[in-house]
């Protein structure tokens, strides 16, 4: 591979691990913090299959109106087979720990969701890079590349995202 290929290569997706155990934590900790990223909250913002999977369940539980804590979590993820794969029982007992205070989950939520953005920004990139050398027609690739970016944008529309920077602003301002 030449240089540039390797570098891409090297090159970690956006991620906020640290984040996604805060977020996870908050979640498991106060029934109280589902209604304040109910409009964000989608599995796909945990970049880590191993919570993105923790938060299925957890969600799952908030759907049905059941309690959502530690235990009852690792007890939906055992009932589902997927405890082990999630790191075990210790794993979703330590991210509780994760977070101070449930008071930031929104804005930590939102940049989870900046970065899902990046990652399908990034996808986009690529997919449209490898067509363009196959592409017979490139004004047909331009509506697709086109209709895709407007989906994204329509996402972050419907999850009221705002930026981070706008976020700090705002907390700042307070």
């Amino acid at each position: 591979l030449e240089p540039a290929r390797l570098m891409e290569a090297a090159r970690i997706a956006p991620q906020a691990p640290e984040l996604e155990e805060a977020v996870l934590g908050a979640l498991l900790l106060e029934m109280g913090a589902w209604t304040a990223i109910g409009d964000l909250a989608c599995p796909e913002m945990f970049y880590d299959n191993a919570r993105a999977t923790i938060f299925r369940a957890a969600y799952a539980l908030w759907m049905d109106g059941k309690k959502v804590d530690s235990l009852t979590v690792t007890q939906k993820l055992s009932q589902d087979g997927d405890l082990k794969d999630c790191g075990g029982a210790f794993y979703v007992s330590t991210l509780t720990n994760k977070v101070a205070s449930t008071a930031n989950i929104e804005y930590h939520a939102r940049i989870l969701i900046e970065r899902l953005i990046a990652r399908k920004l990034l996808v986009m990139a690529n997919e449209t890079r490898e067509a363009v050398y196959g592409a017979p027609d490139a004004l047909e690739l331009l509506d697709e590349t086109s209709a895709k970016v407007s989906d994204l944008y329509a996402f972050t529309q419907s999850t009221s995202l705002i930026t981070a920077a706008d976020g700090i602003e705002r907390l700042t301002d307070a």
